[in-house]
């Protein structure tokens, strides 16, 4: 909570929101497995190296530095950025018999034909397009309603052959498992 995860996991939906994992001590796992590795090849090529240090603060805030960075990059002229508000959002859709998915493409064509194949205009998939590239480093993706709602149109077996013939991953997400603290 200190280092803000649950702000920035909770970005999407308007408020913090506890993980169902314990991100930052993965993350602090990971670092730790590679700061060995890097030690002992350093050790291979005749360095005196005999510890590595982590910290799960230290995870978290490396898992959390772009979000940072972005906040309090200054503009060109050095003035403070602008105070922005993000819209909320996530990138998980709903379809007609209640499966929730979520699609992945690095291809802004294949993007624009799955949704043509559910009946949406070029257009308003292009206006969805940025948003959804952007999840990552927004930590949301306000995709247009009429996006949303094409998919609430349509079954799973809809979506995953339009996913399929346009080369789109299409990935059904379970119910998530309660997290072990809530926020008051």
């Amino acid at each position: 909570a200190a280092c803000g995860l649950m702000h920035l996991h909770g970005r999407a939906t308007g408020g913090p929101a506890p993980l169902a994992v314990d991100y930052a001590s993965v993350v602090a796992g990971v670092l730790a497995a590679q700061g060995v590795t890097a030690a002992g090849i350093g050790r291979a090529r005749g360095l005196d190296l005999r510890e590595v240090r982590t910290s799960v603060a230290q995870g978290a805030l490396l898992a959390a530095g772009q979000y940072l960075a972005a906040a309090t990059a200054r503009a060109p002229d050095d003035r403070p950025p602008q105070e922005e508000s993000y819209p909320a959002g996530l990138a998980t859709l709903e379809t007609a018999d209640g499966a929730r998915v979520e699609l992945e493409t690095l291809d802004p064509l294949a993007w624009r034909e799955f949704w043509a194949r559910l009946g949406v205009p070029p257009a308003v998939a292009g206006r969805g397009w940025g948003p959804f590239q952007q999840r990552f480093a927004t930590a949301v993706c306000p995709l247009p309603d009429a996006l949303r709602a094409a998919a609430r149109r349509r079954t799973l077996p809809d979506l995953r052959a339009a996913a399929y013939d346009t080369g789109v991953s299409l990935l059904t997400l379970g119910a998530d498992p309660d997290p072990p603290v809530r926020p008051d």
